[in-house]
């Protein structure tokens, strides 16, 4: 009896079937691979138009708005657009410091064929600080990498090179939770502010005693990042509104010579040059807990009664502006 065992070699496949199996995973792989970047890709432009949208870069704006959650909560475009009659931008990004903002408003200013004739920018006692402020406020900006003013600005801060990478390769990515907010918004044109709610000024105090509060400083490169910020703006022909949007006074009142000094280097660049206005709106305000969500933020009510007093402060400015062309806004 043969006791060797016969293999029907049928059941194995040849080297060349092994290929080409191998090739079909392949390709299904790169098929699926493009369709998903194409998925990505596609709905990454919907989320880019509803932000454009949001921050005002599908208008001819006069008057653009920079700054961060103060500007958010504190100015109404459609009530500035209302009262002044002139197209306005919101260009505002939670958390952004001065450096954010200036690549803010030349990321604005090169997308724009008739840049703004008026930048309203807010300031206050904490302009200059950079204790307290996140080292990640340059992923704000994810967004708008694809224009090359970003784009060196966020390769040059990104922690490694694979989170750069990763949000050029999946433009999805660079969206967080705040900016799908934002999309959302632009999708229904939506700028309205939703904090209803009334400073409690009890809690403050305690805050303040327990030294709660982040300390007022003067970071020589925030100045010079601003300096430079004043003089871009002015070097485009805009003239350059310092907006100090209310903040609660018993927060003011924590550094007084901290906070008068802030003041008064705001006082110093209006001085300087005739197109910048300095608006400080805590003199009149700062008192009244009613219009306040919190220390720093206004609420609805804030926001408006805020920007009704702009209007009329920025009136005459756009008049003027104007008139000096023999145009009408």
């Amino acid at each position: 009896m043969d006791c060797v065992e016969t293999v029907d070699p049928s059941i194995y496949m040849d080297s060349t079937a092994q290929r080409r199996l191998v090739r079909r995973y392949i390709i299904k792989l790169g098929v699926l691979a493009g369709i998903c970047l194409l998925a990505d890709h596609t709905l990454y432009r919907v989320f880019r138009s509803a932000l454009d949208h949001y921050r005002g870069f599908d208008v001819d704006a006069r008057v653009l708005l920079v700054g961060h959650s103060h500007t958010e909560l504190g100015l109404d475009k459609c009530l500035l657009e209302q009262g002044l009659r002139i197209p306005v931008a919101k260009y505002a990004l939670d958390g952004a410091s001065t450096f954010d903002r200036y690549i803010m408003i030349r990321h604005y200013f090169s997308e724009t064929k008739n840049p703004p004739d008026f930048v309203i920018y807010d300031v206050d006692a904490h302009t200059f600080t950079s204790d307290g402020l996140s080292h990640n406020s340059y992923r704000l900006l994810f967004p708008y990498m694809d224009h090359p003013v970003v784009d060196e600005y966020v390769r040059r801060n990104a922690h490694s090179s694979s989170e750069y990478l990763s949000r050029k390769l999946l433009p999805l990515s660079r969206f967080d939770e705040a900016q799908i907010n934002a999309v959302l918004r632009g999708l229904t044109s939506d700028w309205s502010n939703r904090k209803i709610g009334t400073l409690d000024v009890e809690a403050l105090n305690k805050k303040i005693a327990g030294g709660q509060i982040q300390p007022i400083r003067f970071d020589r490169r925030n100045v010079e990042i601003f300096e430079k910020t004043v003089a871009f703006v002015r070097s485009q022909g805009a003239v350059l509104v310092l907006l100090y949007i209310p903040t609660f006074s018993a927060y003011n009142d924590i550094e007084p010579q901290c906070y008068a000094q802030a003041i008064g280097m705001f006082e110093h660049y209006a001085e300087q040059d005739k197109g910048v206005v300095f608006l400080n709106y805590n003199p009149v305000y700062a008192e009244q807990a009613e219009l306040f969500y919190d220390p720093i933020h206004l609420n609805a009510k804030g926001r408006e009664v805020v920007t009704q007093t702009l209007i009329r402060d920025l009136q005459r400015q756009v008049d003027g502006r104007y008139a000096s062309i023999g145009m009408s806004p």
